[in-house]
């Protein structure tokens, strides 16, 4: 069951869900000193503020009913009018069924989910990520992010011992040669890459349960690696707000609050007014170049999200200032070859020239334009017009023109307002 366990008077966007391991619960997470992990990072403001905390507990026992047991047991209860429940070790899968139920009906509102699952409960997290993504729905939870602590996505040796002794479904699931350890490597590995969430390996150095060739996934591109000096077991209990493992989880979150305000910093807004920018020098050289007045609207309007743009990469420092300038650089270049067409005669007026430089910017934009994902084709394509808002600029929508045609064209419309 998903029980939210940390929530103040209002639902955040955000939610953590804690998953323990191989007969685990919620005691899997609390330290010596009585404090849940949970806690701790409730404990910080930012964290408190933007997420609410949860845990997915399912049964896990070492010895657990066989189906003869179970059918007895299901007998003894129905004659009896027995109201408890007969509990068993489900497998993977099912467990996963219970979890996907469990995020549908009590997380459907979210809009970004982090799981940290610890051992067992990291290839549970694991395969829900996967049945979500072949869903392909439209409405699903979305996991941006996945903390892997100690889980054996290779199998663990010890589980191939100890399955030896016990009939258990969890530690079969748990042997390196167990096909759902293959099942969940190789789905990850075939899965669309981008549909995937930001994982994070922790890797504890004196774990002798999962070996560090099993703890840290296959994955199509370098994987997110830390380590830290603690066991199998320790991992889940970070000491303190000063515990390596706590700081690690802390900034991930954090991560994720800061990409959320960068997006919503990013997001295209509307014009405060029609009338914005008239008098810029982009507007007015888009003006003389008898540029269509919905393309200047348009042009205005990216010119807005470049200015957002702009301030984020100075204030939050998305790129570095060389790769920022690079990439004024990169469109400039495309608007000097579609000038160059535009002069040659093969593009006949500015409607045109404009129009090509936009449909070249679009078509790099995941080529030769590439950056971070929140950056999209309308910000390059308001960084063409930034470019053009320098009065000595040379770009021009029309040939021929000057800073005088500007100063000109800004005194004739003062004198009409």
């Amino acid at each position: 069951m998903l029980k939210i366990t940390h929530t103040g008077a209002r639902k955040k966007k955000n939610l953590v869900i804690f998953i323990h391991g191989l007969t685990g619960d919620e005691l899997t997470w609390i330290n010596q000193k009585g404090n849940s992990f949970a806690d701790m990072l409730y404990w910080n403001k930012e964290i408190k503020k933007k997420f609410d905390i949860g845990h997915f507990s399912y049964h896990s026992k070492f010895y657990s009913l066989n189906n003869a047991r179970n059918l007895i047991a299901m007998i003894w209860k129905s004659v009896n009018g027995s109201t408890g429940k007969v509990e068993i070790n489900l497998d993977i899968p099912n467990i996963t069924d219970l979890l996907r139920t469990e995020l549908e009906l009590r997380a459907q509102d979210y809009e970004e989910i982090v799981l940290i699952g610890h051992s067992l409960g990291g290839l549970i997290s694991k395969s829900v990520i996967l049945k979500i993504i072949s869903e392909n729905s439209a409405t699903a939870p979305k996991i941006s992010k996945f903390i892997s602590l100690a889980v054996p996505h290779n199998g663990s040796e010890l589980a191939a011992i100890a399955s030896i002794i016990f009939r258990n479904p969890h530690i079969n699931n748990l042997k390196p040669i167990d096909s759902e350890i293959y099942r969940l490597t190789d789905s990850w590995l075939k899965a669309p890459q981008e549909k995937l969430p930001d994982t994070t390996y922790f890797q504890g150095k004196i774990d002798f349960v999962v070996k560090p060739t099993s703890s840290v996934g296959f994955e199509n591109k370098p994987q997110k690696v830390l380590f830290f000096n603690c066991d199998h077991i320790d991992i889940a209990k970070p000491v303190n707000d000063n515990d390596s493992i706590y700081l690690a989880v802390r900034e991930i979150l954090l991560s994720v609050v800061s990409e959320q305000e960068v997006s919503e910093a990013l997001n295209i807004k509307k014009l405060p007014a029609e009338d914005t920018f008239d008098n810029e020098c982009f507007v007015l050289k888009l003006i003389l170049g008898e540029v269509h007045h919905r393309n200047i609207k348009s042009a205005k309007q990216y010119f807005y999200a470049a200015e957002f743009l702009r301030k984020l990469v100075i204030s939050k420092k998305l790129m570095s200032l060389h790769e920022f300038e690079s990439l004024y650089r990169l469109i400039e270049g495309l608007y000097a070859t579609g000038f160059a067409l535009y002069t040659s005669g093969k593009l006949k007026d500015g409607n045109a020239l404009l129009a090509y430089v936009h449909e070249r910017i679009e078509a790099e934009d995941q080529q030769k334009l590439k950056t971070m994902s929140q950056i999209k084709f309308m910000h390059k394509t308001g960084m063409l017009h930034q470019l053009a808002n320098d009065p000595n600029s040379d770009i021009w929508w029309a040939d021929g023109h000057t800073i005088e045609d500007i100063n000109e064209l800004r005194k004739q419309k003062q004198e009409n307002q």
